[in-house]
């Protein structure tokens, strides 16, 4: 840790206003939206030592912002706008969606590599967005199955599946628009695709963790972790970078990373109230916490048994982890 905490300090100290700007070539790890700043803001740095940098200055104050997993673009809300917009992080310019992309989405999803999204709005619609970012198409999703709210819903990359769950069933949606229920529990709290695939995994609100291949076919089920209270009560869940793990998170702050082969656990307390399993891209890292409202707690799934802690614009020297 103290080789990270100097190494990161000497990188910043070589170039001045280092923590200050968010143009200067130091490390990176991804983004955060920051809903107290009303803006994005870089995560700098390497785990162990990190910090959040200054919001990026994107023209307009932020209403929402949903970072796609490479951390190359963003789906954003301006404040006082309903209209949704295109922002690439690494030039900050502004891209165009078609006409008829859903306003206002209260619920933004990617699938695992970004390339799709869901936007979900609380009147009761529903659409895919695929071939993001830079040719995007969209999509309505005909929920008339659902007489609730989804609990959770999920894209595969290609955009061709939708996984939703609600009103005591889970549901996969084709291209065609054809809906399939699926023998899973229907208080599937989470929902996630494996990158570049069509296997879904679907955790329960009591904590049992699904594998389901081909599940717009001839759906092969497989239950991979029976509940405890290291799984229930899931807020995210995502496959590992490599498919060979399923990672949760839950509100108690435990993470747990499951391989798949064998249904082996190993977890690790955030000793933080968990809202996500957000990727922040390549180095297997991923968000807990909200930016800006407490110190942001990652996971880094690349070792399966760690969390870092990123103050908010302090020293880099202060950053720091448990593992």
């Amino acid at each position: 840790m103290p080789l990270q905490r100097s190494l990161l300090f000497g990188l910043l100290a070589c170039v001045p206003g280092a923590a200050q700007s968010s143009s200067v070539a130091a490390p990176m790890m991804g983004y955060a939206f920051d809903s107290t700043a009303a803006a994005i803001r870089p995560i700098r740095g390497i785990p162990g030592a990190s910090l959040l940098g200054d919001p990026m200055d994107t023209g307009f104050p932020l209403a929402m912002a949903a970072i796609a997993p490479a951390q190359d673009f963003a789906l954003v809300l301006a404040s006082g706008e309903s209209r949704l917009r295109l922002l690439r992080l690494n030039s900050q310019a502004g891209d165009s969606l078609p006409e008829n992309t859903l306003s206002a989405p209260s619920r933004i999803r990617f699938s695992p590599l970004g390339s799709a999204a869901l936007l979900f709005q609380d009147a009761g619609r529903l659409q895919s967005i695929s071939g993001l970012p830079a040719h995007p198409a969209v999509r309505e999703i005909d929920l008339s199955a659902l007489t609730t709210t989804p609990n959770a819903m999920a894209v595969s990359d290609d955009g061709s599946l939708v996984a939703i769950s609600g009103a005591g069933a889970v549901w996969v949606i084709s291209q065609d628009g054809s809906a399939a229920q699926l023998a899973l529990p229907g208080s599937a709290a989470t929902l996630a695709f494996r990158s570049g695939s069509h296997d879904l995994m679907a955790v329960s609100a009591e904590g049992d963790v699904h594998l389901v291949r081909n599940p717009d076919s001839e759906a092969d089920y497989r239950l991979v972790y029976a509940a405890d209270s290291e799984t229930a009560g899931s807020v995210g869940g995502q496959f590992s970078a490599t498919g060979s793990h399923i990672f949760t998170v839950n509100q108690a702050g435990n993470v747990a990373a499951i391989e798949i082969a064998t249904g082996s656990l190993r977890s690790i307390s955030c000793g933080c109230r968990a809202t996500a399993l957000e990727n922040l891209g390549s180095r297997g890292l991923y968000r807990l916490t909200p930016a800006g409202e407490s110190v942001l707690m990652l996971f880094d799934g690349s070792s399966g048994a760690a969390v870092w802690f990123v103050p908010p614009g302090v020293p880099a020297e202060t950053a720091g982890g448990v593992q």
